[in-house]
């Protein structure tokens, strides 16, 4: 049972990386998007899981995708 918690913890994260690396999507939005409706809950989480913030790693990311970011 922990253990796909877990598992769906990472996918969401994971999915909330790749949002935050190539658009412009706000973190709430973001957060809602990954099916977690509370941001302070989404940003604890992605700091557990990631190592960073999302703000963080949307700055760091950007470096890396600089051809520029969607409006979804």
């Amino acid at each position: 049972q922990l253990f796909f918690k877990l598992l769906n913890s990472r996918n969401r994260i994971d999915h909330a990386k790749t949002l935050l690396a190539n658009t412009d999507v706000p973190i709430k939005d973001i957060a809602l998007r990954c099916g977690i409706g509370d941001v302070h809950y989404f940003t604890r989480l992605f700091k557990r899981i990631s190592g960073m913030t999302p703000k963080a790693w949307r700055e760091s990311a950007s470096g890396l995708h600089r051809e520029g970011k969607k409006k979804l």
